[in-house]
């Protein structure tokens, strides 16, 4: 009760986003409906978490909601929502969450230099970090190092998926001090040279404060204590180990203070965000970002970072008694040498550099840093920027110079386009001293930069100014996230096709073998480059861009990117251009289904079929780009051609019912095409002809052009079987382009070719139980479409319709599923019931099923009462043996 007394009072407050509030009723109403069942008393029904008024709805939609309240009952509310997802329920956005981080002192800064506070997001079980840096600049005194910043020292985590959410994630924070190279000996080391050097670390569990900060609808506190790493060696590691409790590597703090911050948890996407939480935008927050992608990436989301770790290197000692404490310095330079500006980033919070200096390990010839650091670079800059790493040994000696003894470089692009690969990288080290200028940098960018590089130029003079330190490596890795750049040697030819217009075609064919990340990735990008293809030349190109489509469409019905198609939905409302596409779209789905009594690569056309929905989609904004510039010119041809795309669809579904044995390729009485010959309406080619053309193969026939190069054998005989996959298929698309047809027809046209189409389909309950099933959810959610909804639409439809549940219901076939199409037509008339036409409606369906709905009826009862009857008999034979044992 007083869970209840506190969701309600959440709901009052006012202060819950939609999703949030969406979410609490839904908890509310599940509670009280369990309590309703266990207490014996009714279950409430309820429309969007609120009651309804049972006499303005229908018996079976009151049905269904106390179905839909009973499930609610039986399931968690995690378990819930993905039955939801699985009965249908349009796909949505997936909501990311967003992690406010507010630091707010640091009280145990005894420290008295200047420090670093750096707080990332890390992955325990995967033993990475996977979001940016969040950086804070403090003074001696602990106190923001820019005075405006006082009171504003926050961070958003911004699109943490509800994957990420369920990760053994940890708040971590580093602490990097700025002074001398020992704290407590004022020897090591003038004061007037300051080295970055490493102090402590701090960590806190999520699963330890997620529940709290989840329930709060404000920040909540928490103190992190800061631990000192033991041996500066495992400073890379001083996270996990605290982390794992392994305290012989770190000095625990004589105090319980330290870092204090307060965390809150916000949903929703980022305007929702700014729009319901103004005061904390207000407080200049970073915006901290996930290393990767977020869970969708939507049309117009333009993002090029690379992510550059400095992980290790093994170094000489170089004659010294001791080991060096190294410093490695970054720089990002263009192809004129130039260093490029403010593409540094330590951290979100802090303006970019023009250069990087990293912390340094004490007496350190093998030091391992793990130092993240953002590159953001313009995209105009990233061909042919170079990153130069130099390397200084820092003396504790009474000067305290830094002395320049090598450097390690590596281009950030291939020479075939591509860009560094997401992998650990080995550069070699070229020896140098303090005197080295680098104002030539083709002094060195000729020499190999790593062990791959120097495997493709063999040939190297031996007289160089540079020479390679055998005994020295050091190693990087990198991470791009790029909406604009690839790594992708096939998409990448795909994206700079210009460049190659010879090899278009091997280029499209080789879209299938690009990982299905990189095409949602850059799914903007690639859907333009093929419309400016087809345009190009669309005759040549137009099949395989019809192929390449339908893949990628194909690829969005996956359950991992599943959640992309409201991406591709706002790609075709507002970045589509393609305004002579649709020509090319109607031609080639028609090529297919004409061949569809081919036996051969029927996979191809299942394909097509399965893409139907967002290939009319494509068709239908087309057009309507193309009328928008033409001002309707081509109306009539558009309407001809979609006339005859739905005989090519009605002539798909009638194969089924055709005799296997008599059906040839013709249809009717007509001859066989020759070679110069069109086929006529409904004529497929021979069985032996290719479906879908490979690269450089000959494309489908333009209109007026003959399927094939010579005589079809048209006597071949085809197999039903076979086809059924194909018919699947197509009645499982075929409802979802209803709404895309209302835009450019009437409802009465739209019916019309429904109703053609539902009437094609085969008229006995024989062909098989999945097809029968396939069949009648096709119709029923054709019923529980847009469409069904007119009645000018219903009066068209509704003859059909209940001819197939008249003929199920005879042959006491697939009852379930006709009960449900039955069950939404009484609702849609139930709310109907103020229109004239509903008593027509109601006498259609009384003349057509009254008769066989009372003998189904009968019939069930009967089989009721009879298996009744049959359990309440024993058997003879054990009656028998009971009597003779008594």
């Amino acid at each position: 009760m007083m869970e209840l007394i506190d969701l309600r009072r959440q709901l009052l407050s006012g202060h819950l986003t939609q999703d949030q509030s969406r979410d609490v009723k839904r908890h509310i109403t599940v509670r009280l409906d369990w309590g309703n069942e266990h207490l014996g008393l009714d279950l409430v029904p309820r429309k969007e978490f609120e009651m309804v008024d049972e006499d303005q709805i229908s018996v079976s939609d009151l049905y269904k909601m106390h179905l839909s309240s009973r499930h609610s009952v039986q399931q968690s509310t995690t378990q819930g929502d993905s039955s939801r997802q699985r009965h249908g329920e349009p796909c949505r956005v997936p909501v990311p969450h967003h992690l406010l981080v507010n630091l707010k002192s640091f009280t145990y800064n005894s420290i008295g230099e200047d420090t670093d506070i750096f707080f990332s997001l890390y992955d325990l079980r995967e033993g990475k970090t996977i979001s940016e840096k969040f950086m804070v600049r403090l003074n001696k005194n602990g106190g923001p190092k820019n005075p405006e910043k006082v009171d504003r020292l926050c961070a958003l985590f911004t699109d943490l998926s509800n994957k990420d959410m369920k990760r053994d994630l940890y708040i971590i924070s580093q602490v990097i001090r700025t002074g001398r190279m020992l704290l407590n000996d004022s020897k090591k080391g003038p004061p007037h040279v300051q080295y970055r050097r490493p102090y402590g670390c701090a960590v806190l569990a999520m699963s330890d404060v997620l529940q709290t900060i989840s329930e709060l609808k404000e920040e909540k506190d928490f103190v992190l204590k800061v631990y000192t790493c033991n041996n500066e060696n495992e400073w890379y590691q001083i996270h996990e180990n605290i982390i794992r409790k392994s305290s012989t590597k770190y000095t625990a703090p004589s105090t319980n203070y330290g870092l204090i911050i307060s965390l809150q948890l916000l949903r929703g996407d980022m305007e929702q965000v700014r729009r319901e939480n103004p005061l904390i935008f207000s407080r200049g927050v970073a915006i901290t970002r996930k290393l990767g992608f977020p869970d969708v990436i939507m049309p117009g989301d333009i993002r090029n970072d690379l992510y550059l770790t400095l992980e290790r290197g093994d170094f000489e000692r170089g004659g010294k008694s001791v080991q060096k404490n190294i410093e490695v310095t970054v720089y990002v330079l263009y192809a004129d040498g130039e260093i490029l500006k403010d593409c540094i980033s330590l951290g979100s919070g802090e303006p970019s550099v023009p250069e990087h200096r990293s912390f340094v390990l004490y007496h350190n010839n093998s030091p391992r840093w793990s130092e993240v650091i953002k590159l953001p670079i313009p995209i105009d800059r990233f061909r042919g920027s170079h990153l130069r790493f130099e390397f200084r040994h820092c003396s504790t000696k009474d000067k305290g110079e830094k002395k320049l003894f090598g450097f390690a470089f590596t281009p950030l692009m291939r020479e075939d386009g591509t860009t560094l690969s997401d992998e650990s990288h080995e550069l070699y080290v070229y020896k140098c001293d303090e005197n080295t200028t680098f104002s030539n940098h083709a002094l060195y960018l000729g020499l190999p930069c790593c062990k791959e590089d120097f495997n493709s130029c063999p040939n190297i003079p031996s007289s160089l100014i540079f020479q390679r330190s055998t005994k020295e490596t050091f190693w990087i890795s990198t991470q791009l996230s790029s909406t604009k750049l690839t790594q992708n040697v096939d998409l990448l030819a795909l994206l700079k096709w210009k460049a190659h217009p010879d090899r278009v075609m091997d280029i499209l064919g080789r879209l299938r073998h690009v990982s299905g990340e990189e095409i949602v990735k850059f799914l903007q990008d690639i859907l333009d480059t093929l419309f400016s293809i087809l345009d190009d030349n669309t005759d040549k190109y137009g099949p395989l861009v019809f192929q390449s489509l339908v893949f990628i469409i194909n690829l969005l019905r996956d359950s991992k990117y599943y959640h992309f198609r409201p991406v591709m939905d706002t790609y075709i409302q507002k970045h589509f251009a393609g305004a002579l596409a649709y020509k090319e779209l109607i031609r080639c789905l028609k090529w297919y289904m004409d061949r569809s009594a081919e036996v051969v690569r029927q996979d191809h056309i299942q394909e097509a079929m399965r893409a139907l929905e967002y290939l009319f989609k494509f068709i239908i904004q087309s057009r309507i780009l193309y009328s928008r510039a033409t001002c309707g010119m081509e109306e009539e041809q558009f309407r001809t051609s979609i006339q005859e795309l739905f005989q090519s669809i009605r002539f798909v579904l009638s194969l089924d019912s055709r005799n296997s044995e008599t059906l040839i390729f013709t249809q009717g009485s007509q001859p066989c095409p020759g070679p110069n010959q069109a086929p006529g309406p409904g004529v497929g080619p021979a069985a032996s002809l290719a479906l879908a053309p490979a690269p450089g193969q000959a494309p489908p026939p333009a209109p007026g052009q003959a399927p094939g190069g010579g005589q079809a054998n048209c006597s071949q005989a085809w197999s039903s079987n076979a086809l059924r996959p194909l018919s699947a298929a197509l009645l499982n698309s075929f409802p979802a382009i209803f709404d895309e047809l209302l835009q450019m027809f009437t409802v009465q046209e739209v019916a019309e070719f429904v109703r053609g189409t539902l009437g094609s389909m085969p008229s006995t309950v024989h062909i098989g139980q999945s097809m029968d099933v396939v069949k009648l959810q096709s119709i029923a959610r054709t019923v529980d479409s847009r469409l069904f909804s007119f009645p000018e639409s219903r009066r068209i439809l509704l003859p059909v319709v209940l001819h197939h549940i008249h003929l199920h219901l005879r042959q006491q076939k697939e009852l379930l599923i006709c009960s449900g199409i039955l069950s939404s037509i009484f609702s849609i008339i139930k709310s109907s019931s103020l229109d004239t036409s509903v008593q027509e409606e109601v006498e259609m369906m009384v003349e057509s099923l009254l008769d066989v709905l009372l003998q189904t009826l009968l019939s069930i009862m009967s089989k009721s009462q009879s298996q009744e009857a049959v359990r309440g008999q024993r058997c003879p034979q054990c009656t028998a043996e009971i009597t003779v044992s008594n």
